[in-house]
């Protein structure tokens, strides 16, 4: 099951933003890639550089075909929250799940779509309990999904604490067994067991992944 965004919703944000918002960049996501107009920008490369985000050029964003589309996100380089509350937010809070990311992400999700509600969808999936479920958060869109689960891991952005503290903890959950890169666990899913055959104590990393392809690439930030 996926959350879309009605298109009259993403499509009138994205013109608020590039006609009403010239500070601010702007982009899209469907489960399976992410959209925005200039492939030359900042916000453009940070998302497929660093993030390694599969995103694509659209000429005119507004006007795209996709339909399924599950995600709209603001971005400016250090204040977007700021930049949105005076026209933006007001103008879509009771129309779309808002949440800001940082001091560069305002993300527009479908309402009653969250990191929370992904979380949720995995364990009713799975067969795991909050006890058995950990979280790593840093910021306010991660609020619902740290109250789906029993430990969780909460650090102040861009500075590593959370990470830090995440393979701490992971050390000390599996024992003398780690793997040799988390990062690509975490996101190619290479391993397909299915994560009921497997000891409580690896299952977690399933959750992870399996929340990043129900909820799309974009919501993972």
């Amino acid at each position: 099951m996926v959350h879309t965004m009605p298109r009259d919703i993403w499509s009138g944000m994205c013109r608020m933003v590039q006609e009403q918002m010239p500070h601010c960049d702007c982009f899209v996501a469907t489960p399976d890639y992410c959209l925005a107009e200039d492939a030359g920008s900042r916000m453009f490369h940070w998302l497929r550089d660093s993030y390694g985000y599969d995103i694509r050029e659209a000429e005119r964003l507004a006007d795209i075909p996709e339909q399924d589309i599950i995600k709209f996100t603001v971005y400016h380089k250090s204040a977007c929250e700021e930049m949105c509350a005076p026209l933006f937010t007001p103008a879509w809070k009771d129309k779309a799940q808002l949440a800001a990311a940082g001091k560069e992400w305002m993300d527009c999700n479908p309402l009653g779509a969250n990191k929370g509600t992904a979380i949720e969808f995995v364990q009713k999936h799975f067969g795991i309990s909050p006890e058995e479920t950990c979280t790593f958060g840093d910021n306010l869109n991660d609020i619902e999904m740290l109250q789906k689960c029993q430990q969780e891991l909460r650090g102040r952005q861009r500075q590593g604490g959370s990470h830090r503290r995440g393979k701490r903890y992971l050390r000390a959950l599996l024992g003398e067994w780690s793997p040799p890169d988390l990062k690509n666990i975490f996101i190619t899913k290479k391993n397909r067991v299915h994560p009921a055959a497997m000891p409580r104590r690896t299952r977690f990393f399933f959750i992870s992944v399996e929340v990043r392809r129900h909820i799309g690439c974009g919501s993972c930030q």
